[in-house]
């Protein structure tokens, strides 16, 4: 397993990881999904995709089956595709579709269960018309069949959307990172209704570069939305925590001061009293790692505490879960090619 993007728990302890292998079982690059006890210890890995490069990005559990999503490549041709593949909780493939256009590329980052039962995907799609990529947005059915697509963006720059939510009332967030000239981009909120059509869209608004990477709805009208930027007093990254309501009105944009090295926040999840846990990479000025992150926040995005964990100079962790006793990260050691968990 060279990368681990995606983890999942079920109540009786065992887990599941989501990632890509250059095993070549398949055919060049491949999807992984494998199969833990609760103590971490490796039940099987199965491996999935085409004969050409599959790379996995997302993870989640339908109540059924486990999506997944990536990019998969065509070698007769120089575009990618977004894929969606459903995988039993056995290992067993359940079908696997590629989306897009034989003459653009599309990838998908973002998954999300559908209030009705779908599936929704985010990433990016070139645009047809001019230079760029737009936001992306599918829909489909648990059985994998599109039923709908949209893009959002302007023309001549690149916007992609890396993380999707659906509220219960239908409402639907899609976040990711939006050009705002050659060298500067900023995080990008957008909401639609239940089939996709803009509501609006919020920039925020940050005179340093940076983006984002994740969103999550606390159940009380708020959006938080973490990635990273670049500071006042450098040019490398600390990790960025935006808020917003549901109606598009920004309650603040902050900086989660850390080593103003090399920092960013991947995914975040409610903690309960107005804690959240996060995850992502901090740089370690003592070790000079770039380590897996692993920060407990307040509301108003002050560090409560930290922990970080990693082997190599590249770690990165990119989703965190509440666990049966805890939380566990999925991540990857970049330098040795390994999946972390």
């Amino acid at each position: 397993i060279n990368t681990c993007r995606g983890v999942f728990q079920f109540p009786s302890g065992s887990i599941y990881t989501a990632g890509s292998s250059n095993s070549n079982v398949v055919g060049g690059l491949d999807v992984s999904l494998s199969k833990f006890d609760e103590n971490g210890t490796l039940l099987w890995t199965y491996y999935y995709g085409t004969a050409d490069n599959d790379d996995c990005v997302g993870m989640i559990y339908n109540g059924d089956n486990f999506i997944l999503c990536g990019q998969t490549y065509n070698a007769s041709a120089t575009q990618v595709d977004g894929f969606l593949l459903a995988i039993d909780t056995s290992g067993s493939q359940q079908w696997m579709y590629p989306y897009g256009s034989s003459s653009l590329s599309e990838s998908l980052y973002g998954l999300a269960n559908a209030a009705d039962g779908g599936i929704l995907a985010s990433g990016f799609k070139n645009d047809s018309t001019s230079a760029g990529n737009n936001f992306w947005i599918i829909k489909t059915d648990a059985a994998g069949n599109l039923l709908w697509e949209k893009t959002f963006g302007d023309a001549d720059i690149n916007e992609t959307s890396d993380a999707v939510l659906q509220l219960s009332n239908g409402d639907i967030f899609l976040s990711g990172d939006k050009q705002i000239n050659s060298s500067r981009y900023n995080a990008w909120l957008i909401k639609t209704d239940a089939a996709g059509n803009y509501t609006w869209d919020l920039v925020f608004e940050n005179h340093n570069n940076g983006g984002c990477k994740n969103l999550i709805y606390d159940g009380v009208n708020n959006l938080y939305v973490i990635g990273e930027a670049a500071t006042d007093s450098s040019a490398n990254f600390d990790i960025q925590l935006c808020k917003a309501d549901t109606s598009g009105n920004l309650a603040w944009l902050k900086y989660i001061r850390a080593s103003n090295q090399s920092d960013a926040g991947f995914d975040i999840v409610a903690e309960g009293n107005d804690q959240f846990m996060i995850t992502g990479y901090y740089y370690d000025t003592v070790s000079s790692q770039k380590m897996i992150l692993m920060m407990r926040i307040d509301s108003s995005a002050n560090e409560i505490d930290r922990k970080l964990f990693g082997n190599s100079n590249t770690n990165i962790g990119y989703q965190v879960i509440h666990s049966t006793n805890g939380y566990i990260i999925a991540g990857t050691d970049y330098v040795n090619n390994l999946g972390v968990l």
